[in-house]
């Protein structure tokens, strides 16, 4: 690396190239509207106001109970009785009160706040890399990488997921201000340090990534004889937080891809392995921590094996060095919170600061090292510094793709209906979630949408058979909780069993065939009129958009998928 790139790499003015940048990468984003869950956000957003209704990330689905949102399609037929899924994130929830109620409608400012929440977090990661890393070109260089991560892109361009921009906002700021307490005596830093930690918390659970640094603070870089006391802020807003968390009634129920580790360690443990590893691929390696959905479970261990293989090249050679210990512990640790959930580039924010950490310290070190350090160095270089830059803009467009996606998906569906007194009936859909989303799609955007019931979260191969008049039976060998976002739906701890019923407004689910594992293969659909009545409309998938289907006749069947 050339002196010139150094001085650059050097300069105090450095960060606002940083936050220039950022803001170039991030633009894009700003025009391409609300995408799925934000309008739903919207809609709560613009009721009338009540203290209790500023958190949007609560149970709202489930406040008449599990039963009522199965039966109003709120939840799919799936979902156990005990299903909960609730997080506590009220100062990020008060900024979409913002967007949508002093704003107005306006995607483009609201899409503006998240990237102007992100610039912030450049900046304060930046500046805590210069208060770490020596000389100053590698703090640059750090933080230069963390400003292009094309991870925090499909963030940068969700509305929705503004809050884990907002909780490493200030958690990144909880960690400068605990280091100038530590390093520099400033008493003012020490005040600050546990508030920008709690307004975290406020913000996202993913803060409690955070806790992880200040834990390998403690062990590596802070000198002072009372280094476990000077935890003791911390610990206490954290655990304030955890216990909160709790008492109000947070957390999540029945569903295998949040697992509450304090309910379930053992769940958490047995899939702790395979999701850190995924998340290591995803922050150090080319791969997207989010394909941990699309592979099988020999293909989700060799990803985890790619990611730790990466992690202990990089602790390598420098592990002598604390600062290196301190982003190598601290990104381990910060990553152990995000594997009570499924593995996405999504979570790794904080954990960025780990990792860009120990690569920049690579790069500095490689210059003096053999060839095959040099070699390393440069590939990181050109997958961090080249093609993550590149990327960025097309990954913040993501959940706009997914949103034009659906609404293709929902207007189709709901083509089929010629009145508000039928009912739309889907019979297969690329998963639960998605079903879910055609119907929440219209009534929040103002349409008309009447009630719906999914059958099928899947587009894999099913045989679909007329038994009765009234009734049909799906075989799905591979299961109804198929693909990833089926089983957020229904954990392991849950199993079906013959002869269980579940009524969905519809029909009556009756569930007919098991696998080993619990999941059902088999269910007769039971409808509450006639098959052939022009109350029933029935759709299947097809292409992206939905068609109408005829049922089989009765004795007859036919395959879907394949």
């Amino acid at each position: 690396m050339n002196a010139r790139v150094q001085r650059a790499l050097s300069s105090r003015r450095w960060v606002l190239a940083l936050v220039a940048l950022a803001l170039g990468l991030s633009a894009p984003s700003i025009a391409s509207g609300f995408a799925t869950e934000d309008w739903l956000f919207r809609f709560s957003a613009t009721r009338p106001f009540e203290l209790g209704n500023l958190n949007l990330y609560d149970a709202r689905d489930l406040a008449l109970g599990v039963d009522a949102a199965r039966r109003f399609g709120s939840l799919p037929w799936i979902t156990p009785d005990d299903f909960h899924i609730s997080f506590w994130r009220p100062l990020a929830s008060l900024g979409y009160h913002l967007d949508y109620r002093v704003w107005g409608h306006s995607p483009a400012l609201a899409h503006l706040h998240s990237v102007l929440v992100y610039l912030g977090l450049v900046a304060a990661a930046a500046a805590l890399f210069r208060k770490l890393l020596r000389p100053a070109w590698v703090a640059g260089l750090a933080a230069l990488l963390f400003t292009v991560d094309d991870a925090h892109a499909h963030a940068v361009g969700w509305i929705a997921n503004r809050h884990v921009i907002l909780g490493a906002l200030f958690g990144c700021l909880a960690l400068f201000f605990h280091h100038r307490w530590r390093a520099e005596g400033s008493r003012a830093a020490a005040a600050l340090a546990p508030v920008m930690l709690a307004l975290g918390f406020a913000s996202s659970e993913a803060t409690v990534g955070a806790f992880g640094y200040f834990l390998a603070y403690a062990a590596f870089l802070d000198d002072g004889r009372r280094r476990l006391l000077s935890l003791a802020p911390a610990f206490l807003v954290t655990a304030a937080w955890a216990v909160g968390f709790k008492l109000f009634g947070h957390g999540a129920v029945g569903s295998a891809l949040y697992i509450d580790p304090v309910r379930d360690p053992f769940g958490y443990l047995r899939e702790l392995p395979n999701r850190l590893g995924a998340l290591l691929a995803g922050q150090l390696g080319p791969i997207r921590a989010d394909r941990w959905h699309e592979l099988s479970s020999g293909g989700r261990w060799l990803l985890a094996f790619g990611g730790f293989a990466l992690f202990f090249i990089l602790v390598g050679p420098p592990r002598q060095q604390r600062v290196a210990r301190f982003f190598a512990v601290g990104l381990l640790l910060s990553l152990l919170p995000a594997c009570a959930t499924f593995p996405s580039d999504r979570s790794l924010f904080l954990p960025g600061i780990g990792a860009f950490g120990l690569i920049a310290l690579w790069v500095e070190r490689a210059r003096r090292e053999r060839l095959a350090s040099k070699i390393v160095a440069a590939l990181l270089l050109v997958l961090h510094a080249g093609a993550a830059p590149a990327l960025f803009p097309y990954r913040s467009l993501a959940m706009a793709r997914m949103d034009a996606a659906v609404r293709r998906a929902s207007d189709s569906a709901y083509a089929s209906v010629t009145g508000l007194g039928e009912r739309l009936v889907v019979v297969n859909s690329p998963d639960f979630y998605f079903c879910k989303l055609l119907e929440d799609l219209r009534w929040s955007r103002g349409l008309p949408a009447v009630p719906m019931t999914c059958l099928a979260g899947t587009l894999g191969p099913m045989t679909v058979e007329r038994i009765d008049p009234n009734a049909l039976s799906l075989t799905v060998p591979a299961s109804f909780l198929d693909r990833p976002f089926d089983r957020l739906y229904r954990d392991r701890h849950h199993p079906m069993q013959v002869g269980d019923k579940v009524f969905v407004g519809t029909a009556l689910v009756e569930i007919t065939q098991v696998d080993e594992r619990g999941a059902p293969t088999q269910a007769v659909f039971r409808f509450m009129w006639p098959i052939g009545s022009k109350v029933l409309r029935f759709v299947v998938f097809d292409g992206g958009r939905y068609v109408p289907f005829t049922p089989p006749d009765v004795g007859q069947e036919l395959t879907l998928g394949g």
